[in-house]
């Protein structure tokens, strides 16, 4: 019998239990046309108004500033955390 682990694709650390703001979370995009698929590198907070962001690098390179929110309506919900060596 295989556990998960020998499943995983070569370029995921473990499997993700879908939390959005967890840095290496892989997002797989809703809507090409509007972004590519991305990873989130980091995590912050607005200070203004005391909100979570997660920072997203997408596959053509574009870093950007997403709420949970966001995240939730341009992507999917995540199925890997990356390895942060790939």
């Amino acid at each position: 019998m295989l556990n998960s682990d020998e499943l995983l694709p070569f370029w995921a650390e473990r499997l993700s239990d879908g939390n959005y703001m967890e840095v290496g979370a892989q997002l797989c995009t809703k809507d090409g046309r509007r972004f590519g698929n991305a990873k989130v590198i980091g995590l912050g907070i607005i200070l203004q108004i005391q909100t979570p962001i997660a920072i997203v690098k997408t596959e053509s390179g574009n870093e950007m500033k997403l709420t949970e929110k966001e995240l939730r309506r341009y992507f999917y919900k995540p199925q890997y955390i990356m390895k942060t060596s790939v």
